[in-house]
């Protein structure tokens, strides 16, 4: 009987505590929170039978004071906690660790002096605000996006090590990104303005002086495939049988000073080179505009999927053998073709986050541009640093404002 008349007891006691109660606000609210809060902590005392049996004392202790802690942490109606946010690992909220630019470490170019005069040159604002009002300075927006592109890291990775949430992070990435891709793209191009008659010949006469047999080729053409994690549609279009796998792939003509231009692409994965070549016009761009300043037309040469073009030159191939000139030849050329590789490999070390097929997601990510920026950032870099390709050339890239005037 006593244990009835406890349990009735009990009853009341709830009845009455909850009938003092303010009309319950919503429950996502701060003041629903801290509401909440309060009744699992009365009932983790009092009544703590009435709890899911999952839950015993010292779990409802701790969802109490999870609920009373976010409680303070929500400014608005509705949950704003991030996934992982301190309130379930353990860590500091993000905003109280948050690293400033100057605390960072030089990681993509040799000072941090050397990115401000990249992110001036690029034309990005001192202030960097996103379309969520969310403020950097511009020097850290682009690091940001260095960060994106350099390492094969999570956006949770990035949110520790920047102090801001997830999303602020993707925004930054994806506005900044598209900021300099808009602006900059047609470093991608062949421009006349800075593919000049005399830049032309220059190139010609390094390649010659490397080796080259030929005295008409001013760079090296060639395709690379980037791997890509499988579509869930269309997978097919993308699949590129060498690789075995999914891929875009990107063309690229490599000069002597180590500069990728022009670049075009993304491309599915299926595609020939030949198709790509066909596809760019750059054959039809080559015929108009590559020409020395005597009025010679010049070359780019490539391996000999491409065969020969009015502007494209390859290894020789012939049935029945080739002659020893011929193989001298391309025995020749083809240890000055590598370069290309070289360009190639200078975009995926230096940004190692577009070789990384499980990230690269489409209808997810913007990949193409991803990889673009990150052909822009090489050329960049190419432009203030010395490259293996320019050393081996002996051809100086121009600086880089007057490498970036030329394509405005």
């Amino acid at each position: 009987m006593s244990e009835l008349q406890s349990e009735y007891d009990i009853d009341n006691d709830i009845d009455k505590m909850l009938a003092e109660l303010p009309p319950p606000p919503p429950i996502f609210a701060p003041r629903g929170l801290a509401v909440a809060a309060q009744l699992v902590q009365v009932l983790s005392v009092s009544a703590p039978d009435i709890l899911a049996p999952s839950l015993n004392y010292s779990t409802s202790e701790v969802l109490a004071l999870a609920l009373h802690d976010s409680a303070h942490r929500n400014d608005i109606s509705g949950p704003s906690i991030p996934r992982h946010s301190s309130l379930f690992s353990g860590t500091r909220p993000s905003s109280q660790h948050r690293v400033s630019f100057e605390e960072m470490s030089d990681e993509w170019f040799e000072t941090k002096s050397d990115l401000t005069r990249v992110r001036t040159a690029l034309g990005i604002p001192d202030l960097f605000i996103s379309s969520r009002r969310e403020r950097s300075s511009g020097d850290e927006a682009l690091a940001i996006l260095l960060s994106r592109l350099s390492y094969a890291s999570r956006l949770l990775d990035l949110s520790d090590k920047w102090g801001r949430s997830e999303a602020a992070i993707s925004r930054c990435i994806s506005e900044i990104g598209l900021l300099i891709y808009n602006n900059w793209s047609r470093l991608l191009e062949f421009n006349p303005r800075f593919h000049t008659p005399a830049r032309l010949d220059h190139y010609a006469a390094c390649i010659s002086a490397a080796g080259s047999p030929l005295s008409d080729v001013w760079g090296f053409i060639d395709c690379t495939i980037n791997e890509i994690s499988r579509p869930v549609v269309n997978q097919d279009i993308v699949y590129n049988g060498y690789k075995k796998g999914h891929a875009l792939k990107y063309q690229a003509v490599v000069t002597p000073d180590g500069l990728m231009c022009p670049t075009y692409g993304p491309v599915e994965g299926r595609r020939a080179d030949g198709g790509i070549l066909e596809m760019s016009g750059l054959d039809e761009t080559c015929t108009s505009h590559a020409i020395g300043a005597d009025g010679r037309q010049l070359f780019v040469y490539g391996d000999p999927a491409y065969g020969l073009s009015n502007t494209v030159i390859s290894g020789v191939r012939r049935i029945g053998g080739l002659t020893d000139n011929e193989r001298k030849l391309n025995l020749k050329m083809s240890k000055l073709r590598q370069s290309v590789e070289w360009g190639f490999g200078n975009v995926s070390r230096n940004f190692a986050f577009i070789g990384y097929p499980n990230g690269l997601k489409l209808g997810l990510q913007p990949v193409g541009r991803f990889y673009l920026l990150a052909v822009i950032f090489t050329n960049i870099r190419a432009s203030m640093y010395p490259s293996e390709i320019s050393v081996k050339f002996q051809c100086a890239p121009p600086p880089l404002e007057d490498y970036l005037e030329s394509f405005k």
